[in-house]
């Protein structure tokens, strides 16, 4: 009833669900967050357009900032702000990670504010190795 979809015992691996939100239309998708304490990655899953399941995979040690409202909506691309509703701005947030070839903005909208506090806390704590 919280949200939550996968929980060990050992607390290394959970996930929740979220909404996967696109940078360039704002577009919303249903997805999962699976955080991999052990690999030091967040991982996205959701299901593409075509019925294939997709995944993006965020290490932890990449992640350069991550945004939520309360740092302001200058912080989010223009798009998808303007898209949501009051109470899903509270639940957004954005992870910003580097690849070997591009800067990546991942856009998501957890189930509760509070969800989204203890995914943060979790990346925060993973990112600092």
């Amino acid at each position: 009833a919280d949200g939550s979809v996968k929980l060990n015992t050992t607390g290394t691996t959970w996930g929740r669900r979220c909404m996967l939100v696109s940078a360039s239309t704002g577009a919303q998708t249903e997805a999962e967050y699976v955080v991999n304490a052990d690999a030091c990655e967040l991982e996205v899953k959701m299901v593409r357009e075509a019925g294939e399941l997709g995944t993006i995979v965020c290490p932890c040690m990449s992640i350069e900032d991550i945004y939520t409202i309360e740092d302001g909506e200058k912080c989010f691309p223009k798009g998808i702000v303007e898209s949501l509703a009051l109470e899903e701005k509270a639940r957004l947030f954005m992870i910003v990670y580097k690849t070997s070839v591009e800067t990546v903005c991942l856009c998501l909208i957890e189930a509760s504010k509070s969800g989204r506090d203890d995914l943060l806390q979790q990346l925060q704590h993973l990112s600092e190795g």
